[in-house]
């Protein structure tokens, strides 16, 4: 059913019920009661309707419905399922998102429409066929989900690896019969939507790829990225014809005109260009500036005339008009033919746009932001006609269905949702589960692992018993860094709803949560000497607190691009910050209640920072990000600071550096599911282990502080613990997965794809 419908059934229909037996029962005798009923289900033959064993005329389907309405009011009931037996049932339509179902027999049962978690993580990119058949999502878990549309609900079909790591971008083919996919690693990959068959992949950006459009006729891709460039290939030859060259920024976005003759493209720097198919060449290009007036071609770019970057675009479908989205939440409409100014949407949302689509006939304008808003505009008059809120993050991308009134959202919170656009109301939602395990952190004593995970849920482990000690409290948001103060009293995080929270460790209370960034919060940190809290922000900005009465003291400015790792230096009264924009920035905060001043920026090549470290004794700094290399920087001579050595030896990203307690050794953890371990003492920078066995990317390595041991996190949900003397792991814990156990032997009513993804999220037939 509808969310609504259901919604409303549970509400006047199940809630009055159980509420009734309840009364009538108490709680625990009507559970007993109903557990006592779903076995008779099982057994006796006289409930052979229950188990559907009745067939149905038209269409020789098994129907019953006592035991799915049985289990549906244990649902309400709140009841644990863990070790339930559920085989030999038909189960119908029952929503088991928010039950785990560990250990539970679910075997020869009919689980016909009955609603699961997914197992896809935060949503990059949706898209719908030109036909309307079909619904696609890409994650950044290197997922890519369709979903064939029915008239009842969507049916999963497909799960394919993507090979992107990041699924940045989706569409189809003009015909349906293909997906292309692209994403981080600049590669683009052609499929069958019918069987996921490689078609082809084309290789050519050196950098990750933004946006992906098919020509009107299915002959050429046209492919924007990073790397300033736009490159189109011909499908049919599967080969690529040319590099369209002229933008000096990332380039976000490609549209082809409806006539297509002509490809549009956006770069960040909010520059437009306009190319002739023809013959490949540019025939028009335009700065779009917030005075809303063009900037003449033959002019200077000038980019602190508009610090608010261009991140997305959309095309009318008579192609005369350009709309476009930016940093500071503004939609505005060009005319796309000479680049003159029409009309000023206002400031519809209050953060970052992210995504712009109109609708099929052009009466409607959606865009979705970091706000975690859809807005659905009229462009005409630039009424507000709805707005859609799911509470599930940032929406990264939204696609108008080409013939039903409907719009799907790609969410960050781990959520695709399906809207009415002319009443607002969600028709239907898919919920992910990510196991990930991000950031870890060891307390000062060694005895305590703090772990975060992609639930929003923070958890304290005995780092000897690998027992979970305690949950500690947050608001659910995702938590993206952690740290512990120096005398290990206080844990402090940093979380995707821009908060800062203060737990105190011997209680598992949370204190305090701080606000003031405008985004999340990537990166965390304490001073040496306990006095500061260091946050680094999707906002470009990083702020300095005073860590008793937890005020802001500075705030540093200066980046273009988002602030993912900080760190302080353990002898100077320095601040160092790293950034996607490519730099590292030292920040003086002698004095940390005046001005911040900038000491020094770090000459590095890297393309984004994600991550940096200063060894304990001062002398180095270590930083490593997207491009696969690490970098071993000399700080005892900061005004003179130039990079010792790049190892190049990973080959993926690079998510986590750490330098251990004694300065013996440098951690690096990657993307390709590795950790290298390289010797300081040395001075040849050798690596002398690679620690292996993690499923998924390494996402956070942590030192013990007095022991030679190394923990990990893993996208796989593992935590590891390796010795640092022989290089074995030495213990492999993993926190349940919500179906872990769960018997699905020879169930009906599900797609080979649907049980596919319950084995992903722990099944096992």
């Amino acid at each position: 059913a509808q969310s609504r419908i259901r919604k409303d059934q549970e509400k006047f229909l199940i809630n009055p019920i159980v509420k009734k037996l309840v009364n009538q029962y108490t709680k625990s005798n009507l559970i007993s009661h109903l557990n006592q009923l779903l076995s008779e289900c099982q057994n006796s033959q006289s409930c052979d309707y229950a188990r559907g064993n009745i067939t149905n005329i038209q269409g020789n389907k098994s129907y019953g419905y006592a035991s799915g309405n049985i289990v549906n009011l244990l649902c309400q009931l709140q009841r644990d399922f863990n070790g339930e037996n559920f085989s030999n049932l038909v189960l119908r339509k029952i929503n088991f998102r928010h039950h785990t179902l560990h250990n539970t027999n679910s075997s020869y049962s009919n689980l016909s429409n009955c609603i699961f978690l997914n197992g896809f993580s935060n949503v990059l990119s949706v898209a719908f066929s030109p036909d309307g058949k079909w619904l696609a999502i890409g994650d950044t878990n290197d997922k890519i989900y369709l979903w064939q549309i029915t008239q009842n609900r969507p049916i999963l079909r497909q799960i394919l690896t993507s090979h992107n790591f990041w699924v940045r971008t989706l569409a189809f083919s003009p015909d349906s019969k293909i997906i292309a996919s692209s994403g981080e690693n600049g590669n683009i990959y052609l499929r069958e939507v019918e069987t996921g068959k490689l078609i082809t992949q084309f290789f050519g950006h050196i950098d990750k790829v933004r946006d992906i459009k098919f020509s009107g006729d299915g002959k050429l891709l046209a492919s924007s990225s990073d790397d300033q460039t736009i490159r189109l290939w011909n499908v049919e030859r599967k080969e690529m014809i040319t590099v369209l060259k002229h933008h000096q920024d990332k380039v976000r976005c490609v549209v082809f005109s409806p006539d297509q003759q002509t490809l549009i493209s956006a770069s960040q720097d909010n520059q437009i260009c306009s190319w002739e198919l023809n013959n490949y060449s540019l025939v028009n290009r335009f700065f779009l500036k917030e005075n809303q007036k063009k900037i003449p071609q033959n002019s200077k770019k000038n980019q602190d005339s508009s610090p608010n970057l261009l991140r997305a675009i959309a095309l009318s479908p008579d192609g005369k008009t350009l709309a476009t989205g930016t940093d500071d939440g503004f939609v505005r409409l060009w005319n796309l033919a000479t680049g003159d100014f029409k009309q000023d949407l206002g400031q519809i949302h209050h953060n970052w746009i992210r995504s712009l689509a109109f609708s099929p006939d052009g009466d409607k304008l959606a865009s979705s932001s970091e706000d975690g808003t859809v807005r659905i505009t009229d462009p005409k008059t630039g009424q507000l006609l709805q707005t859609l809120r799911d509470d599930a993050g940032r929406v990264w991308s939204i696609a108008f269905h080409p013939h039903r009134p409907w719009l799907v959202s790609g969410h960050d919170g781990l959520k695709v949702t399906l809207w009415n656009v002319e009443s607002g109301e969600k028709l239907n939602s898919f919920k992910g589960y990510s196991q990930e395990t991000r950031p870890i952190t060891f307390s000062r004593d060694g005895i305590i692992l703090a772990i975060a995970n992609n639930q929003g849920k923070v958890t304290l482990q005995d780092s000897l018993k690998e027992e979970i000690k305690t949950p500690i409290e947050t608001n659910g948001g995702n938590i993206w860094s952690l740290a512990y103060s120096p005398d290990g009293t206080i844990l402090v995080g940093g979380g995707e709803d821009t908060k800062l929270y203060i737990w105190d460790v011997s209680c598992q209370r949370l204190l305090k949560h701080l606000s003031g960034h405008k985004n999340w919060i990537r990166g965390v940190a304490y001073s040496p000497d306990g006095k500061f809290i260091a946050t680094g922000s999707d906002d470009k900005t990083v702020k300095l607190w005073d860590a008793h009465t937890y005020k802001c003291l500075q705030t540093f400015e200066g980046y273009t691009d988002w602030i993912r790792s900080v760190c302080f230096h353990l002898t100077e009264p320095l601040l160092a910050s790293g950034s996607d924009d490519g730099t590292i920035r030292f920040w003086d905060i002698t004095n940390p209640k005046k001005h911040g001043e900038l000491k020094y920026i770090l000459p590095t090549n890297q393309r984004q920072i994600w991550t940096i470290a200063i060894s304990p004794d001062g002398h180095f700094l270590a930083s490593g990000g997207n491009d696969n290399t690490v970098t071993l920087w000399d700080l005892r001579n900061l005004t003179a600071t130039l990079p010792i050595i790049t190892l190049q030896h990973h080959r993926g990203w690079i998510s986590s550096v750490a330098f251990s307690p004694d300065n013996q050794w440098l951690a690096t953890g990657s993307y390709d599911t590795t950790i290298r371990l390289y010797s300081l003492s040395s001075g040849d920078y050798q690596c002398q282990f690679i620690l292996q066995g993690h499923g998924d990317a390494v996402i956070s390595i942590a030192f013990h502080p007095q022991e030679p041991i190394l923990a990990s996190s893993s996208k796989d949900g593992t935590i590891k613990r390796w010795d640092l003397i022989t290089g074995e792991c030495l213990s492999t814990w993993r926190s349940p997965r919500p179906y872990e156990g769960m018997k699905i032997t020879e169930v009906t009513g599900l797609t080979p794809a649907e049980k596919e993804d319950l084995k992903n999220l722990g099944a096992i037939e």
